[in-house]
């Protein structure tokens, strides 16, 4: 192997970009996998006894939505900082902001959602889930956790606001290749004004809430979007050539 060749491929920065593309990637899938699972449960309903009625009904595909889910919390913390580290050259302040809040997500997910969700699948097991069991009352703190405006607000929004932060960057950087950044930037855009009007729209259209949905379709576009270009960035090439 030449040696140009084999420098390149030791680079750190080259090795972080791999590893943020295909982690990327890997959270691009898992986000499918958590919709399938989402479209056979169904949206849950409102009220502890119900709720866990609901995810004992379909406790399999709550199982695959909280394992997917921790997943993909885990691998965004590659796709934070690869991309901190690819943009922070040309826009140290976009960068940091925006990797900060996806990081800040990832990490909160994995502290309280995930952690309550596991719980409603654990509770939903026991042999008495009715009104007044103890199951119920013991999810019902969990359900008003995952439920409180809090949680919306961390959950929805900052991701969003930490993924329209770096498009702003992606949208004015050379790093990752003239077609990738228009790309992902506009994905960024979508997914910034989607999520704030899904979080901030129901206190005056109710309806407005529906737009998670199409939050979360562009973010899982944007990752194939970003990831492609991060795994090409890191690729190997004789020391000189740029980046497609």
């Amino acid at each position: 192997m030449a040696p140009e060749i084999e420098q390149a491929r030791q680079s750190p920065a080259g090795s972080a970009a791999r590893v943020a593309g295909w982690s990327a990637l890997g959270v691009a899938a898992g986000y499918l996998v958590v919709m399938i699972a989402y479209a056979v449960a169904g949206a849950p309903p409102a009220g502890a006894a119900a709720r866990l009625a609901a995810v004992a009904e379909h406790r399999g595909a709550w199982a695959v939505i909280v394992g997917a889910s921790v997943a993909t919390d885990l691998l965004l913390v590659p796709v934070a900082y690869g991309l901190y580290d690819l943009l922070r050259a040309e826009h140290p302040g976009l960068a940091a902001t925006g990797s900060g809040l996806l990081g800040l997500f990832a990490l909160l997910d994995l502290a309280v959602v995930e952690p309550g969700l596991g719980t409603l699948v654990g509770l939903a097991g026991a042999a008495s889930i009715g009104a007044g069991s103890v199951a119920a009352l013991a999810a019902e703190p969990v359900v008003a956790t995952l439920t409180s405006g809090v949680t919306t607000v961390y959950a929805i929004l900052v991701p969003a606001v930490g993924i329209l932060l770096l498009g702003l960057a992606l949208l004015r950087s050379a790093r990752l290749g003239r077609r990738a950044g228009p790309l992902a930037g506009r994905l960024a855009l979508a997914i910034g004004i989607t999520g704030t009007l899904a979080v901030v729209g129901p206190l005056v259209v109710p309806a407005l809430g529906s737009l998670v949905v199409a939050t979360s379709v562009f973010t899982t576009l944007w990752l194939v979007a970003v990831g492609v270009p991060l795994v090409r960035a890191g690729a190997p090439r004789p020391e000189g050539q740029p980046a497609r």
